[in-house]
């Protein structure tokens, strides 16, 4: 695994985690993305908690499809690849927010998550918004040789402080509040309906219920 830790500009904390996962751990994902990845199980934007444009609060800022993990498995989240992989985040006492230079993680005690799974195709993208947790982790996960362009991260603040490239096996963890988006997704039309487009797995990481 390779660690960057970055400070935005208004000294915004953000992690980035390269090949986060092992060959394992990346093998038992995929098994259940290839499974919910069908037009019958992952649900459009005004089904999977889009956040709404501000004019009207109905339209979807964000065009893709997905589904909460949460609440496929219910009580049964052994059940799920991905809701037993994903708990490395936490490992060692939640190491990877500890090793961080900013106060902000270092500080963190998450006992509450939920785990939304998105998938994007040609022309997908996610308008800005902000998250309603307090930690977003997104793992990004794509077949290799990638077959599409953009679906990158960009973060906003009073100023824009710029992309996250989108890279296979990347995690990007930063504080919720900040407005993010994510870019267009550019892809031929030769790869549609083959799920060889853009997978996200974002993990809501909210405080415990009493502060």
């Amino acid at each position: 695994m390779d660690r960057t830790d970055l400070l935005l500009q208004d000294e915004i904390p953000v992690i980035i985690l390269d090949n986060f996962y092992d060959d394992s751990e990346l093998t038992l994902i995929w098994e259940e993305l290839e499974f919910l990845t069908y037009s019958h199980k992952l649900l459009p934007p005004d089904q999977t908690g889009s956040a709404l444009n501000q004019e009207d609060h109905e339209t979807p800022l964000k065009s893709n499809s997905g589904i909460f993990l949460d609440t496929v498995w219910a009580n049964q989240r052994q059940m799920s690849n991905i809701l037993n992989v994903n708990r490395k985040i936490f490992n060692d006492d939640m190491k990877v927010f500890k090793d961080s230079p900013s106060w902000f993680f270092r500080e963190f005690r998450c006992l509450l998550d939920h785990t939304l799974i998105s998938y994007y195709e040609q022309g997908d993208y996610y308008k800005p918004h902000k998250d309603n947790s307090y930690v977003t982790a997104l793992s990004w996960f794509c077949r290799e040789p990638k077959r599409f362009s953009g679906g990158d991260l960009r973060l906003h603040s009073e100023h824009d402080m710029g992309e996250v490239e989108y890279a296979n096996n990347r995690t990007v963890i930063f504080p919720s509040c900040i407005s993010h988006e994510v870019t267009p997704v550019v892809m031929d039309k030769k790869y549609y309906n083959k799920r060889l487009g853009r997978y996200c797995m974002t993990q809501f990481l909210d405080l415990p219920i009493n502060g």
